[in-house]
């Protein structure tokens, strides 16, 4: 990102295009991701470490949801 456009990377912006936080926090948003409109997810990690996120959300996250 540009500097001149880091003023544009609101928390408002994070939170209506993206779901960070804790393993708790990612897991609790996910539970319902009708609710917010989604049908489909998208996981997109950098290219470096992007097994290590894969496989943490494989470990940390999925086993947290709810199956229905």
């Amino acid at each position: 990102m540009l500097p001149e456009e880091a003023r544009f990377l609101t928390d408002e912006l994070i939170d209506a295009t993206c779901i960070v936080g804790t393993a708790d926090q990612v897991a609790e948003r996910l539970e319902d991701p009708g609710e917010r409109g989604l049908d489909q997810i998208m996981i997109l990690p950098n290219f470096d470490p992007r097994y290590d996120v894969l496989e943490r959300v494989g470990r940390e996250i999925i086993p947290r949801l709810q199956s229905d």
